[in-house]
């Protein structure tokens, strides 16, 4: 089978849905990244769910394994063996490509620092690129210090790609792709969320994580039609495959019923026809999708190949 980076450049692909969501659901609490270790039964199960439904790409439960995210239940000294086990169980779950959730480490990084760190790169400059790593930008020092910890173990367990995911910083998002692409030779993919009024601007991101070297760049942790225009933004200046993971909206809490979100698998379904028509060839879902969204999603998008991009 052709790897990732090639399907993405002519097949859509479908991603597994929501992993905080459904262990939420099932009544897990904390950081769940912990039971790859202490409750590995759920977590393939989780994915076995997934690939049923259809999802040509795991998303490995790893999102808050850095160590300052374990450190709170007692695991900052689990940072390997969570990762790695995250990796082997999705693979266990028989899907084609397994993607390697990374996300925000929860280290406050310096405006500006990660596009000084870039150029820096780029005039090959390793002075300056160690001056700004180690002084005056801080935050992006230990941040990138955490994010390179996890994608060495992620790239040891051997997944398909490293997927960075809900980055609201782009700054944050630039010191963990930098140390993604440290760590490993592995396609790195990176999703922003770009929600409320200080969000960055989509297509300078678009445009300077290309530039940065990512794999694939798109959104996440957004409403279907947020992800839709943030899609087409970066689709008008940025030639890279693109990823949508639209969520399943703001939830309302009801009576006898708990949490409830307002975007439907059939909704998802709907979005998922639009998003690939606007060019995003990596589809799927967010935070309070379920198996029967992304059951949806392939039933509408799922093994077709990929179209020239529409209005």
């Amino acid at each position: 089978m052709p790897g990732i980076t090639e399907r993405l450049g002519s097949d859509v692909l479908v991603v597994q849905g929501a992993v905080g969501t459904y262990l939420a659901q099932k009544g897990f609490e904390g950081n769940v990244c912990s039971l790859n270790l202490e409750e590995p039964d759920a977590i393939e199960q989780m994915h076995q769910l997934y690939r049923i439904a259809g999802a040509d790409c795991a998303v490995t439960n790893t999102f808050c394994a850095t160590s300052s995210c374990l450190a709170s239940e007692g695991l900052a000294g689990q940072v390997g063996a969570i990762n790695m086990e995250g990796v082997r169980l999705a693979r266990e779950a028989g899907f084609p490509h397994v993607l390697a959730a990374m996300g925000p480490c929860g280290v406050q990084v310096e405006p500006g620092s990660g596009l000084a760190a870039l150029e820096a790169r780029a005039a090959c400059d390793e002075a300056a690129a160690a001056a700004q790593a180690q002084g005056p930008a801080v935050g992006y020092a230990s941040a990138r210090e955490q994010y390179l910890e996890q994608a060495a173990a992620l790239s040891a367990a051997a997944p398909d790609a490293i997927l960075l995911e809900t980055f609201t910083s782009l700054d944050d998002a630039l010191a963990a792709l930098d140390a993604a692409q440290t760590a490993c030779d592995l396609p790195v993919f990176v999703c922003m969320s770009f929600v409320g009024p200080d969000a960055p601007d989509v297509a300078e991101c678009a445009r300077i994580l290309e530039r940065a070297g990512a794999a694939a760049v798109g959104c996440n942790c957004m409403a279907p039609e947020e992800t839709l225009a943030c899609v087409r933004a970066m689709r008008a200046v940025c030639a890279l495959p693109l990823i949508a993971l639209p969520s399943a909206g703001v939830p309302r809490e009801l009576p006898r019923r708990g949490l409830v979100w307002p975007v439907s698998p059939d909704d998802f379904a709907v979005a998922a026809a639009r998003l690939v028509a606007a060019g995003a060839s990596l589809v799927g879902s967010c935070c309070g999708s379920t198996p029967a969204c992304t059951g949806a999603m392939y039933a509408a998008v799922g093994g077709t190949a990929l179209p020239e991009a529409q209005e």
